[in-house]
């Protein structure tokens, strides 16, 4: 996890369309944040791991 500015640096500079961006809302240092949209990042994390799929993610 990184924060939205260093995410919206890094994502353009992706060496390929395999890379994919989740955006999450809430702050970075807080982690009932992440607890409220565990949902959204499994569904995330499911995608991009399936093993159909091959690259990098952030």
């Amino acid at each position: 996890m990184v924060p939205v500015s260093a995410a919206h640096e890094i994502y353009p500079k992706r060496p390929g369309e395999l890379l994919k961006l989740l955006l999450m809302p809430g702050s970075q240092d807080q982690c009932e944040d992440i607890e409220r949209h565990m949902v959204m990042l499994i569904d995330f994390l499911n995608t991009v791991m399936s093993p159909d799929r091959t690259g990098l993610y952030i």
